[in-house]
């Protein structure tokens, strides 16, 4: 023999899926000398049957009746994937003895039915695989693998729904008739899983004179199989799982039973599509009479499934048979960016009318505030307008911030010295605007020094008028009777620092540089004419 060792082995050792999974493995073989081969070929089949044996009338019409016992048979296809792993059908090569392994995946179809075994029908799925040799046998190997369905009973309207129904007959004997046997079935649903209790209500009111010798109740399983050839025709074998008594009543006597029915560990199929099998469950009820009499029965369509029904507030139950990877599949990543904090961007949103809020959320980026102050000094004015000398520490390094404080560095022009002070009504902005920032200035009596030059006007440039009062015109009586340059223009504190130190003005870093030498007889005040003695 020139092919040994020649299997299918599939990733899954129990050969359980679902249907929409892929099928994956490989074919493994082992050559014991050089073989002219035309491919290696794998189909993947799902497919039922049915047949059974039956009694079939073969005479024709007008002739005395005959029967035979024939085969009745059905068959269905639901896929057939077929594909060369090598070669092809018309191509023909040498395989050098050795080992070999050809791995393979297929993808099922989305609808599949349960693969079922029964005693007159099947629904089963195959591998085949096949060396084909021209002009020889071809060599075969074939492996099943079985389809696995989870029926949700809350995807079944009728299994949610309870079940209520009534049933009853008389008994005659010659020209008596009796009153009626009735029974009443309580069941809360329809649809239960393997293992579950039914809490079954049985009422049983027995009006007549017939005793009621006992009560049974069953869980049936139906099957028919539906064959098509030669002729159509049906075949139905019914099966009890499960078959509980629960006593008698007697005549013109009533009972109320209250039972658990526990429903037995079975396979759960669900064979649709299948058009020629289906596989059915019974509820039954039936109250035995006696030889003389028709026993009363009642019937009704329960399902079993897989997960079970749950009522409106309680969790939805989890089927056991998922796998943890699909149980487990649903996440939300979604709810991943809100928790990220290395995305400051997240932050804007949030807060967009806060510039400052983004200092705690990344304080390890020096760039976060750069968005809020692009290149615009004034802009940090509206943050925090009450104090302008919080400007300085907010950026050092940009000695140029101090001008969008001075409005005009010009305006000294419109002030000029020789000018009487009837023209500060004519540009009140200029004047009223700096006053708010020149409060609570502890070096405002060291810039109005009379010897100081010019070129001190840069470092205080919102005090303008401040200078003005000091116009030889005028005495230094009116300085104390404005109150806003009371302050700043206390001779008293211009003379007390004169006096007590006279080397002060060398320690002020804006007079050190522009004074060559301490010259200021400060031991008088200055006169009316703004000049000392």
């Amino acid at each position: 023999m020139g092919i040994e060792n020649f299997k299918i082995v599939l990733d899954i050792p129990n050969a359980v899926y679902y249907a929409g999974s892929v099928v994956s493995g490989k074919l493994q073989f082992r050559l014991n000398k050089q073989t002219q081969i035309r491919g290696v070929k794998l189909h993947f089949l799902g497919e039922a049957k049915v047949s059974f044996k039956s009694l079939y009338k073969t005479s024709r019409s007008g002739e005395n009746p005959k029967h035979e016992v024939v085969t009745f048979c059905a068959s269905e296809e639901y896929f057939s994937i077929m594909y060369y792993l090598l070669g092809s059908s018309n191509s023909e090569m040498q395989l050098l003895p050795g080992e070999y392994v050809y791995p393979f995946t297929t993808t099922l179809p989305t609808i599949l039915p349960s693969s079922f075994e029964s005693e007159h029908g099947k629904i089963r799925y195959f591998i085949k695989a096949k060396v084909e040799i021209p002009w020889g046998v071809d060599f075969k190997v074939e492996k099943t693998f079985s389809i696995k369905t989870n029926v949700d009973l809350n995807n079944i309207a009728e299994a949610k729904k309870p079940i209520k129904r009534q049933v009853e007959k008389t008994f005659c004997c010659m020209w008596c008739r009796s009153g009626p046997l009735t029974m009443v079935l309580n069941l809360p649903q329809a649809g239960y899983v393997p293992g579950q209790n039914i809490p079954v209500i049985l009422e049983v009111d027995n009006a007549s004179n017939v005793d009621v010798d006992n009560v049974v109740i069953k869980l049936q399983k139906v099957i028919k199989w539906k064959a098509s050839v030669p002729e159509s025709k049906t075949k139905t074998d019914i099966v009890d799982l499960v078959e509980l008594s629960i006593g008698g009543v007697r005549g013109k006597g009533s009972k109320t039973f209250t039972q658990q029915f526990s429903v037995p560990v079975v396979p759960v199929y669900s064979l649709h599509p299948c058009s020629i099998m289906t596989c059915d469950y019974i509820f039954k009820v039936k109250a035995e009479t006696g030889s003389c009499h028709v026993n009363l029965t009642q019937e009704v369509p329960v399902f079993l499934g897989t997960v079970p029904v749950y009522k409106n507030g309680e969790a939805p139950p989890v089927d056991s048979s998922e796998s943890l990877q699909q149980s487990h599949k649903a996440t939300m990543p979604m709810t991943q960016p809100p928790f990220n904090p290395s995305m400051p961007t997240t932050q804007q949103p949030f807060n967009p009318s806060m510039p400052t809020a983004q200092q705690p959320f990344n304080p390890s980026v020096p760039t976060a505030p750069q968005p809020f102050n692009p290149s615009m000094p004034n802009a940090q004015q509206p943050f925090n307008p009450s104090m302008p000398t919080a400007q300085q520490p907010l950026n050092p390094s940009m000695p140029t911030a101090q001008q969008p404080f001075n409005p005009m560095q010009t305006a000294q022009q419109s002030f000029n010295p020789s000018m009487p002070t009837a023209q500060q009504p004519f540009n009140p902005s200029l004047l009223t605007a700096p006053q708010p920032y020149n409060y609570v200035m502890p070096t405002a009596p060291q810039s109005f020094n009379p010897s100081t030059p010019m070129a001190q006007q840069p470092f205080n440039p919102s005090v303008q008028m401040a200078q003005q009062p000091f116009n030889p015109s005028m005495p230094m009586t009116q300085n104390s009777s404005d109150p806003f340059q009371m302050p700043p223009f206390n001779p008293q504190m211009y003379v007390a620092q004169s006096t007590s130190n006279p080397s002060a003005e060398f320690s002020s870093s804006y007079l050190t540089p522009l004074l060559p030498k301490p010259i200021m007889p400060m031991t008088h005040p200055p006169n009316q004419g703004g000049r000392t003695q």
